[in-house]
């Protein structure tokens, strides 16, 4: 059976197979294309263009009839599943077959297959896809798995857990895969929204490098090279035991959208190259605040102690946090601080 994709836009009231629902990301993207392997056929895709994922199932309850749901499958990936649970309890009412894969959180719903591996931060979703599917898939369709799955731990930020996982893989199409990752992972905070459906046509389709080599995530990736230059000309870096610092400098509005989009994964890259040192980006915010982000050992410790000190926020992960400061604080403090 040939595998069919239309866009929520798209679906007039006609007979399909199911649902997929996604988050707009390679990761999302990737774990649905190695579903479809085994589960071919027409299906209505949901993803979100703006990374909310908050009410991401209830669109499929706005745009099809119920009867037209009703006893089908639906493949769901790397979204919230909290804030979806009533909208998948509906669909499980509806007599929906339902995979659910993520690597935040088990859903727990009775009638729902869940493949989800609980507070696995470190891996991500196409990953787990692919392990629970590969021994069903033809070698070639686990080739393209292989491919997807390290699409979406690079979009993820984990490429050495990609190289590490999949050691045997040609290293420069590994460093190829990685970099399409990170650029889809951050395409949205250089001011493009990519269209995650065709995304997903695209990466089912055809071979997984040749369709991003010849796709409009080729020309954000230009982009976003010629960003990474311009910012990096104008940023100071300043180096002490152990810390790598890089200050961007104060900027106008289109720069921020340049930073937001260039500082993350430059960072990722530095880390990759040296982990066992602290590399942080500084980005200048109004009235002398700032948004720091830190790769590394114990960046979310010292996310979390730094905020507390300056009152501000923090989040992320082991390896990869950020914090932001809402008190005035000169750039050499807070490299001091940083440095203790």
């Amino acid at each position: 059976m040939k595998t069919q994709i239309i866009s929520q836009k798209e679906y007039t009231n006609q007979n399909i197979d199911g649902t997929l629902v996604f988050d707009g990301d390679g990761d999302g993207a990737g774990a649905a294309a190695i579903w479809l392997m085994q589960n071919p056929g027409k299906y209505v895709s949901f993803t979100n263009q703006q990374k909310s994922q908050r009410d991401l199932v209830k669109n499929v309850f706005e745009t099809i009839p119920e009867e037209y749901i009703q006893n089908k499958r639906a493949g769901v990936f790397d979204i919230a599943a909290q804030q979806n649970r009533e909208a998948l309890e509906q669909l499980v009412n509806l007599g929906v077959n339902i995979d659910f894969i993520d690597h935040h959180s088990n859903i727990s719903i009775n009638g729902i297959s869940d493949f989800s591996q609980p507070d696995s931060r470190q891996i991500s979703t196409a990953i787990l896809a692919y392990e629970h599917y590969k021994k069903k898939l033809t070698d070639e369709e686990n080739e393209k798995a292989k491919d997807l799955a390290i699409l979406g731990l690079a979009n993820d930020g984990k490429s050495r857990a990609a190289k590490k996982i999949f050691e045997n893989v040609n290293q420069e199409k590994m460093a190829k895969l990685c970099y399409y990752g990170t650029v889809l992972n951050y395409a949205a905070n250089l001011g493009h929204t990519l269209d995650f459906t065709e995304i997903l046509k695209g990466l089912s389709s055809e071979n997984v490098l040749d369709y991003l080599e010849n796709s409009k995530v080729a020309e954000v990736a230009n982009e976003m090279e010629t960003s990474t230059a311009l910012l990096l000309s104008k940023t100071r870096r300043t180096s002490k035991k152990g810390l790598e610092v890089y200050t961007f400098p104060n900027q106008s509005s289109k720069d921020k959208i340049l930073a937001n989009g260039v500082y993350s994964p430059f960072l990722n890259s530095e880390m990759e190259k040296d982990p066992e040192n602290l590399h942080v980006g500084i980005i200048h915010m109004e009235d002398g605040k700032y948004k720091v982000a830190i790769r590394g050992p114990n960046a979310l410790s010292l996310a979390e102690k730094i905020s507390k000190h300056y009152n501000g926020d923090y989040g992320g992960r082991e390896t990869a946090a950020g914090f932001s400061t809402t008190q005035t604080v000169e750039t050499s403090e807070l490299i001091a601080k940083l440095g203790e």
